[in-house]
């Protein structure tokens, strides 16, 4: 300092303010002077005092001399250099050397050398902190860009385009798949007007008034409502398609901001729709061709079995030779069980279309089950079979159910057990499980000794028109029907019916159904038989009948002869209302399928002719569906009598429309019948009942005899009991009301002891005439 007299004494005061290591340099780059604090010692590498008098590259560090002396050489020329940064030579501490000409003090130069130290670290962790956070902004940005690469794979894939729209700035956005749906192409720009464009003129794949009725939707929006529709849809590129929106608002801070909105393509979906629709309605129509079908063959069949059932009963009315007899007895019985093929028939298309009605009511399960076993055992005792029956303490005395189907189903049940056992037993098992004080689980098992069914087969034989295999089945006559039915009838009582079974070792069948226990209730009495209600004779009057079936017109003639009617003809509808408007008759039964005219339109022009409107009109039908009879009476008919018709059936609706002959009852011509007794018989009328009981009556005793057949036995006592009445033989019509009476109660052990007294005393008679 001795040599640099510093011209600026302030300059040495600002220099001693410095909180930096400050160095005075010559132009050569010898250090001539230096200012430190004593805190400041620590930036030396040496102390201060040595690097007086020497130059730069003699002190330093060959690395850093290298990079001060270019710094040092330009500042001496008048650049204004910067500083430069380096780090200590242990690496703890980082400085700042800068170099500075004096002011009006030519050749010399200032070193200021600062301790960066603490700026150094907090810029590094400024620049950590940066790259962490440009590192994090980059990964947010990435996984933005997958998920929305996502979003648009997903609504490609789910053919559902996305938008938003924001009321505020009145900008709309759509997703990439949107456009695609449209049919547009998707624009680079989502901001430009070029996407705004594409946006406005998106309407225009609408239908007429879709757009304002959209444009409603998103008002609602507005005002917080969610909406949802569906629409037909044409896109810019001409495809056909139907899309699903849904628009519902978005709510920030109290407030509807924006509004998200979705289109779908669910073209494919409504096209399933529309082909499941389709197939709907072929499978409908099918079922309906079916129902048409079956109601038709029922209606075909049916009239034809009008005759063949009728004419036979009339003829074994008629004829009395025994093997004339038999003759009718085998046709009727097969008319029979062709009626019971089409009611079988009938009852699964009832089934599966969903038209079998359930008419559940209080029932006696042990008189049920004592019916069953009535009306079986002589089938069993034919047999030799054992038919055993066990109802556990625990099942109640009155359940609610359809009695009728039940008699059904255990009916199906009990003639295959009898069908396919050769010998053994059968056994009929019945259960209750309660599960509450009203309800409770009903199990019945029909278990036999028969041939038993083959575990591959069991899964066929509840199948309708399926049995068993034929190879070991042959000799078993039946359509396949009873146990198809029988499940059926199960399945809408909300039960099940099972088997288990192995080939030679028998089967169980298993009906389990829900059932209500209901209170007892006091006894009805026991009903008269429908017989004893017949009117014993009608008034003289006038029926129309038509039909086209010549046959049935015959048969109905023949049905009605014994009494005081005069019968009008005709075989199609017109001819019946010319008749009809002609004769005026008291009661018109008509036919309904019938050609020219069917019975449905001849009913409205007699009823909307004045002379015949109050002309009662009584449909007489082959259709015997429930639904069909129904319509029937819809239409005005004011009865229904279904075909085959019965002798009962008709009078029982005559007696409805024509009045009674009251002069003369059944219990006033049996009164009148015990007063005669007393008169004697002449020699012919002797001989002619002689013939009868020996070639009628008492061989027909002794065959039932042996068969106990329930329908046949019930004619031959119906008979006979007209017949005795009208021979004076008083012990014989009483054992023949009697035997009629336990027929229709089903007490066929009483009838069978009935039935042998009734030979017995019809022998007696025979060795009296002798």
């Amino acid at each position: 300092m001795q040599q640099a007299k510093p011209d600026d004494l302030a300059l040495q005061g600002l220099l001693q303010s410095i909180d930096d290591l400050v160095f005075l340099l010559d132009q050569e780059g010898r250090f001539v002077h230096y200012w430190v604090r004593p805190e400041q010692l620590p930036l030396l590498f040496v102390p201060p005092e040595e690097f007086l008098g020497k130059l730069l590259q003699e002190v330093l560090p060959e690395k850093l001399s290298q990079a001060f002396l270019p710094l040092f050489q330009a500042t001496l020329a008048g650049e204004n250099t910067q500083a430069y940064e380096y780090l200590s030579p242990d690496h703890q501490h980082w400085y700042s050397l800068l170099f500075r000409l004096i002011p009006n003090s030519p050749g010399y130069l200032i070193a200021r050398v600062q301790d960066i130290t603490e700026k150094r670290r907090y810029q590094q962790a400024l620049e950590d902190e940066v790259k962490l956070r440009t590192e994090a902004l980059t990964t947010v940005v990435q996984e933005a860009q997958q998920t929305l690469a996502i979003l648009n794979t997903s609504q490609r894939l789910g053919q559902m385009g996305g938008w938003e729209y924001n009321p505020q700035t009145k900008k709309m956005w759509w997703s990439d798949e949107l456009y695609r749906i449209h049919g547009l192409p998707i624009p680079s720009d989502r901001d430009a007007q070029e996407a705004e464009k594409l946006i406005e003129k998106s309407f225009a794949c609408f239908p007429a008034g879709v757009p304002e009725e959209i444009s409603a939707l998103c008002q609602s929006a507005l005002q917080g409502q969610k909406s949802e529709k569906s629409y037909p849809f044409t896109s810019f590129d001409g495809q056909q398609k139907w899309v699903h929106m849904i628009i519902t608002p978005l709510f920030e801070k109290g407030g509807v901001t924006r509004i998200i909105g979705v289109l779908a393509d669910m073209t494919d979906r409504k096209q399933s729709e529309l082909e499941l629709q389709k197939a709907k309605e072929i499978a409908e129509q099918a079922s309906r061709s079916k129902s048409l079908f079956l109601a038709n063959m029922s209606h075909e069949i049916r009239t034809p079995m009008n005759a063949i059932l009728g004419f036979s009963q009339l003829l074994r009315e008629e004829i009395k030779e025994p093997h004339l007899q038999r003759y009718i007895k085998i046709v009727h019985k097969s008319g029979e069980s062709l009626l019971t093929l089409i009611n079988e028939i009938l009852d699964i298309s009832k089934i599966e279309a969903g038209k079998l009605e359930l008419h559940p009511e209080p029932i006696r399960l042990r008189s049920l089950v004592k019916e069953l076993e009535n009306l079986l055992k002589p089938a069993f005792k034919h047999k030799q079979l054992l038919l055993n029956t066990e109802i556990t303490p625990e099942v109640p005395q009155l359940v609610e159910l359809d009695g009728s189907r039940l008699h059904q189903i255990l009916l199906n049940l009990l003639s295959n057990a009898l069908k396919f056992t050769q010998q053994g037993s059968v056994r009929v098992r019945l259960d209750y499980t309660p599960q509450n004080a009203t309800s409770g689980q009903l199990q019945i098992a029909v278990s036999d000794t028969g041939i038993g069914i083959a575990p591959e087969l069991q899964s066929h034989i509840f199948e309708a028109f399926e049995q068993a295999n034929p190879s070991y089945r042959k000799d078993v006559k039946g359509a396949g029907l009873g146990l198809a039915i029988s499940r059926r009838l199960a399945h809408l009582m909300n039960g099940e019916l099972e088997v288990t079974s192995a080939l030679h070792q028998g089967a169980v069948f298993r009906l389990n159904l829900p059932v209500l226990s209901v209170a007892e209730y006091a006894e009805s009495p026991e009903p008269a038989s429908p017989e004893a209600l017949l009117p014993a004779n009608f008034a003289p009057a006038e029926i129309l009948i038509v039909d086209d079936n010549s046959d049935n017109l015959l048969l109905i003639e023949a049905l009605l002869s014994a009494y005081p009617l005069r019968i009008l003809t005709a075989q199609n509808g017109h001819e019946a209302c010319v008749l009809a408007e002609k004769y005026l008759p008291d009661l018109i039964l008509m036919d309904i399928k019938m050609p020219i005219m069917d019975g449905t339109e001849a009913l409205k022009i007699l009823r909307q002719t004045l002379s015949t409107a109050a002309i009662p009109v009584v449909a007489l039908t082959a259709f015997s569906l429930q639904n069909e009879q129904e319509n029937l009476l819809e239409m005005g008919f004011d009865a229904y009598l279904s075909k085959p018709v019965s002798r009962t059936d008709l009078l029982f609706t005559l007696a409805d429309f024509l009045k009674v002959d009251q002069q003369q009852t059944q219990t006033e011509k049996a009164e009148m019948a015990e007063k005669d007794l007393s008169k004697p018989l002449t020699d012919a009328e002797k001989t002619e009942l002689l013939q009868q009981i020996n070639q009628t009556w008492l061989p027909q005793a002794e065959a039932l005899g042996q068969s106990l057949i329930i329908n046949e036995l019930d004619l031959f006592a119906q008979d006979l009991e007209k017949e005795s009445l009208c021979w004076r033989l008083s012990q014989v019509h009483a054992l023949s009301t009697q035997l009629r009476d336990q027929i229709a109660a089903f007490e066929l052990e009483a009838s069978q002891q009935s039935l042998h007294l009734l030979a017995e005393q019809l022998r007696a008679e025979r060795e009296h005439l002798s």
